[in-house]
Order: C-alpha cells, then structure tokens, then sequence
C-alpha cells in the first residue's frame, strides 16, 4: 500500500520564533520499487504544514528558514 499526499507549496508563515515550536512527521514509503521518504513541518501552535516529497527538500526548507531568521536579527 503506497501513502499518498498533496505536497502544495504552502503559504503559511512556519517560520520557528523564540516562542512558538514545529514538529516533524515524517514516513518512509515506497514507489515503483525505491524507498524513500516524505515529511510534514507542523506548527505546533497553530496546526499549519508543509509538505516534502523528500528529506532533501525538508533539509532546504529549514537551512532557508533558519538562514532568513538570523538575517532579520542582524
């Protein structure tokens, strides 16, 4: 049975604050034969995600995010 999902860019603001915290659900899954693995970056505070079709992506996502972070605080 493969997982299904709707990786939509999301337009939801789930950039990490001091105060506020996100989550990671990820799962593996397999398609035409090769595993690999998906993921969801969820706002603990307010339900939002984000979906990747790839850790890689997921990688991306928070390296950016967390880069924009520090530029906004210098």
């Amino acid at each position: 049975m493969q997982a299904r999902a709707c990786f939509e860019p999301c337009k939801a603001d789930l950039r990490p604050h001091s105060s506020e915290f996100s989550q990671v659900l990820m799962w593996q899954v397999k398609d035409e034969g090769k595993a690999g693995w998906r993921a969801f970056l969820e706002n603990a505070h307010t339900g939002q995600r984000k979906g990747f079709a790839s850790l890689d992506a997921l990688f991306a996502f928070l390296q950016q995010q967390t880069n924009d972070d520090v530029k906004e605080e210098t």
